[in-house]
């Protein structure tokens, strides 16, 4: 859907895993440098309503090999 091969993918989450970004885990990516991933790409970190209680930031279901 995004047009990239698995193994660059692969590469890039391995990067940005090493720089602390994320977290690969089985079946899940966990962004745990929000603001620094947010920064990378000139946006600021999504808010949101308040009252609504904060979700884990994960994305079920992507694995790298």
């Amino acid at each position: 859907m995004v047009g990239s091969t698995r193994e660059t993918v692969t590469v890039v989450l391995g990067e940005l895993q090493q720089e602390g970004l994320i977290t690969v885990g089985r079946r899940k990516i966990v962004l745990t440098g929000l603001q620094k991933l947010a920064e990378s790409v000139q946006r600021e970190v999504p808010q949101l309503p308040a009252g609504l209680p904060s979700p884990p930031i994960a994305t079920p279901g992507i694995r790298t090999s």
